[in-house]
């Protein structure tokens, strides 16, 4: 069966996955614009949690069409509010909570340098370490999807990848790294001519769609 070109031909396929692609990529614009990757080591705390323009918030909320937020919450962001309260609290992701209690000053002065590298470390490709960062792993998936959107497939969950990856015949290690399993989807692409040309949000649709045809 030509799975390819029935996705082609089917509305729900391909022309609503070109549909969601064109409201990702504005919204990606709309964020970086606000957030440019050199504007990071700057951010203020204020700007990290307070408020619906806020880089936790745009990055949660903003972006459904760049990546779903999945079971993603504002607490997984390290440092947070609630419900609209302008209380900074610090979360118990990734052991801030028990490192610095509620000094969410400090933590937040840790969180900011543990991003700036993690991302530098993403710029370079030195993919090796990225599992040691202290970051919410679907933190970091998102902060990858966003600022490299051309070097992975939108998916910022374990069993998502793995969904993808299954949906086209990938063979992967369970306890692989998601960042490998991520970039074997993506050379996998290049591999198909078909879909060489995709971008890497078509190839995540087309996954997608596989998963709800099979």
């Amino acid at each position: 069966m030509d799975w390819i070109k029935l996705y082609e031909e089917d509305k729900m396929g391909k022309e609503k996955g070109e549909q969601t692609e064109a409201c990702g990529i504005k919204e990606r614009e709309a964020f970086l614009s606000k957030y440019p990757i050199e504007s990071i080591s700057n951010l203020t705390i204020e700007q990290y949690t307070l408020g619906d323009n806020s880089f936790s918030h745009w990055l949660l909320y903003k972006l459904r069409n760049i990546a779903s937020p999945g079971n993603t919450f504002i607490s997984d962001f390290g440092i947070y509010t609630r419900d609209g309260s302008p209380e900074i609290l610090v979360s118990n992701t990734n052991s801030y909570k028990k490192q610095f209690g509620s000094d969410y000053k400090n933590a937040f002065i840790y969180l900011k340098n543990e991003i700036v590298n993690f991302l530098e470390d993403v710029r370079q490709k030195n993919y090796s370490g990225l599992e040691n960062y202290r970051i919410n792993s679907k933190v970091k998936n998102r902060l990858m999807i966003v600022y490299f959107y051309d070097r992975f497939a939108p998916v910022c969950t374990n069993p998502s990848i793995n969904n993808c990856l299954n949906s086209v015949g990938i063979p992967f290690e369970k306890d692989e790294p998601m960042v490998r399993k991520n970039l074997r989807l993506v050379e996998w692409k290049k591999t198909v001519p078909e879909l060489a040309d995709w971008s890497n949000q078509m190839l995540l649709d087309f996954c997608l769609w596989l998963n709800r045809k099979n």
